[in-house]
């Protein structure tokens, strides 16, 4: 079991790309390993905070926060697990 967020970078494409980050849990999903979550909480990752994280060349230097196309807003949503 994984406790984490994910990101579609590019769903136009053929096969999607996701950006995932996530953490192994056991059944209760309390994390296996150590793991430091950017939510408010502290029990989760937080997207806008993670995509912050990312290195430029995953996000192709995108902001965190995207404008869409009728100019309403919507969040991006470490280091990927593979």
């Amino acid at each position: 079991m994984r406790k984490g967020i994910f990101w579609c970078k590019d769903s136009d494409a053929e096969a999607v790309e996701l950006i995932i980050i996530s953490v192994e849990c056991d059944g209760d999903g309390n994390p296996k390993a150590q793991a430091i979550f950017s939510s408010k909480s502290g029990e989760n990752f937080n997207h806008k905070a993670e995509w912050e994280y990312l290195n430029r060349s995953i996000t192709e230097g995108r902001p965190s926060i995207t404008t869409r196309a009728d100019g309403s807003k919507f969040g991006m949503e470490r280091q990927p697990f593979s």
